[in-house]
């Protein structure tokens, strides 16, 4: 469920020119970059807590592991999606991820 979500909130940052060249948006997606870092690094050290057992809670470690690879799963999601987003602003970047569009390609092809 929580690939669907997002995928279809990609399709409406889409939709309103988020990843446009000359986009209005840019403060938010440095907002949802910076957000998304300082979330995602204590989630993903909680996980790494939990998976290690330094942190104890009983019957439902289980429960708690697969809520916090759900949460940091989605930080991290908007954390790489932003970064993407700002680094191929720049042209230096934008020659380094050239291969990546035909991931993007292959991808679509695999949604439809």
């Amino acid at each position: 469920m929580t690939v669907l979500a997002m995928f279809l909130l990609e399709l409406y940052a889409g939709k309103i020119g988020v990843f446009e060249w000359n986009t209005p948006h840019l403060k938010l997606i440095k907002k949802v970059w910076l957000g998304a870092l300082l979330l995602g690094i204590p989630l993903v050290a909680l996980l790494a807590a939990l998976m290690l057992s330094w942190i104890d809670v009983g019957m439902q470690q289980e429960m708690a592991v697969q809520l916090v690879i759900s949460l940091s799963g989605v930080t991290l999601c908007f954390f790489c999606m932003s970064s993407l987003t700002l680094l191929l602003r720049k042209a230096s970047w934008q020659k380094c991820l050239r291969p990546l569009d035909y991931v993007g390609q292959m991808a679509l092809t695999n949604y439809l």
